[in-house]
């Protein structure tokens, strides 16, 4: 199995049982890690590649570079659906290496040694990672050493872009799609936060996005003293039952958008509830770990089968943890 294929691999388990391999990227970070060197040797592999006489690289270099460079896009395709809460953390220490990656890429998509030919089949990632680049670069941006003028024209384009301000419809969907992606507790201060295994979190009843570890913690967050969420319930609940069809899975932007303005939704009401959740994940970000002390135990056990020979250890490693089985659950089942 090549180098690159394995995150084709971790990006297909990511949308089956993303709950549960998630947080094993986010434990080690050792998957992203692993990621930006992959992808800067793919690079420098078709830099120091012979060229013909027209100084183009030959055809199997090009293609080889293209299968390997969609490979790895597939998992930064994982990573751009993280939610904001965890984006930072799975990102963190190795911000500026990813960031150096998705810039060294772009640059070598446009470069003249790629026949004309290839380039329809590189257009689709230049979007990608110029996107992911500018995420970086916003949700990391401590970590960033270039300067705002030297980052790359795409990468300030899409940054440009995120700048603009978002229609409040689109804005409602991505913080309720979010809240509504992992097993997350939104209760402030709660010594759980994420969860990757054990119970479901139960969501709240009236608007269906929110969840909480346990009754005694959405009875706090219910009249929080600052956040809470009696506020804000019944103006989710009238999005939800309007447009929550739109929010499962992949979720559908346009659909759902489409559904508020025909119900004569006010933008007023969709922006007060998209503030309401990124204050939420700010302060639960403050306030709770990501992933539990028994949660980072759990994920970084070295158990489980062998699923590939000669795939790198550290990578492995990672991958064997998250399809693991849970133990509360096989106990449970006996």
């Amino acid at each position: 199995m090549g180098g690159a294929r394995i995150f084709s691999l971790v990006h297909f388990f990511v949308r089956i049982c993303g709950p549960v391999i998630i947080p094993a990227v986010i434990a080690s970070r050792s998957a992203p890690k692993y990621m930006a060197e992959q992808g800067l040797q793919i690079c420098v592999n078709i830099s120091n590649a012979p060229l013909n006489s027209n100084g183009k690289v030959d055809d199997y270099t090009a293609e080889v570079f293209i299968h390997e460079l969609r490979y790895t896009a597939s998992f930064i395709e994982s990573l751009l659906g993280l939610p904001p809460l965890l984006y930072r953390d799975v990102h963190c220490g190795i911000a500026k290496s990813t960031f150096d990656f998705a810039t060294q890429a772009l640059s070598t998509i446009e470069s003249p040694v790629i026949p004309e030919s290839y380039r329809p089949w590189l257009t689709p990632w230049i979007d990608l990672l110029a996107r992911y680049a500018a995420t970086l670069y916003a949700a990391v941006a401590d970590q960033m050493t270039v300067p705002r003028a030297r980052v790359h024209p795409v990468i300030q384009t899409a940054m440009d872009r995120m700048a603009a301000l978002s229609h409040p419809a689109d804005f409602a969907f991505e913080m309720m799609a979010h809240a509504r992606s992992l097993q997350f507790c939104f209760a402030a201060g709660c010594a759980e936060s994420a969860q990757s295994s054990g119970p479901v979190y139960m969501r709240c009843s009236g608007c269906r996005t929110v969840a909480y570890c346990c009754i005694q913690c959405q009875k706090r967050a219910w009249t929080d003293n600052h956040h809470p969420h009696k506020e804000i319930c019944k103006k989710m609940k009238q999005v939800y039952d309007i447009g929550g069809n739109y929010l499962r899975g992949k979720g559908d932007r346009d659909k759902f958008g489409r559904e508020m303005k025909r119900a004569e939704i006010k933008d007023v009401m969709l922006n007060e509830i998209g503030m309401w959740l990124s204050t939420a994940y700010t302060k639960l970000q403050r306030n709770g770990p990501v992933l539990t002390a028994g949660v980072r135990q759990y994920v970084s056990q070295k158990k489980g089968p062998l699923y590939a020979k000669g795939v790198e250890e550290h990578l492995l490693d990672q991958v064997e943890s998250a399809f693991m089985s849970n133990p509360k659950r096989r106990k449970a089942r006996r």
